[in-house]
């Protein structure tokens, strides 16, 4: 059985909720601010490309690997990403409005990407691959 949300839904908490991996019930949700999908079995972020009102999105201890579908989430404020599989920070390129920004215990390594964000003010690159901080000047 499927839940079923009200499209006027703005937050959103599945956390921890194991069954959850098929995110396309939520492509109707436009007006989602925040959702929290910590510790679920999501593999695939496409369903969430339309979610262009999403501020605050959470993804810690997902099997998550691929970010191309956040590319277009330009109002994101907050993104946790830690203990993800992700190593390919390039999409997210473009979310210049990023203020928080979580890659603890992922297998990221270049920081490349990020060097347009210039207005993060929390950055977790704890236990990660990194070695290169001058992207982040």
């Amino acid at each position: 059985m499927r839940p079923h949300y009200a499209p006027e839904t703005t937050e959103l908490d599945l956390s921890w909720w194991a069954e959850t991996s098929d995110l396309s019930p939520l492509r109707e949700l436009t007006g989602l601010q925040s959702l929290d999908l910590a510790r679920t079995q999501v593999t695939d972020l496409s369903p969430l490309r339309e979610l262009t009102g999403l501020q605050s999105l959470d993804l810690r201890g997902t099997q998550v690997s691929d970010l191309s579908p956040l590319r277009e989430l330009t109002g994101l404020l907050s993104l946790d990403l830690g203990y993800t599989r992700v190593s390919d920070l390039s999409p997210l390129r473009e979310l210049t409005g990023l203020l928080s920004l979580d890659l603890g215990y992922t297998q990221v390594s270049d920081l490349s990407p990020l060097r347009e964000l210039t207005g993060l003010h929390s950055l977790d690159l704890g236990y990660t691959q990194v070695s290169d901080l001058s992207p982040l000047r």
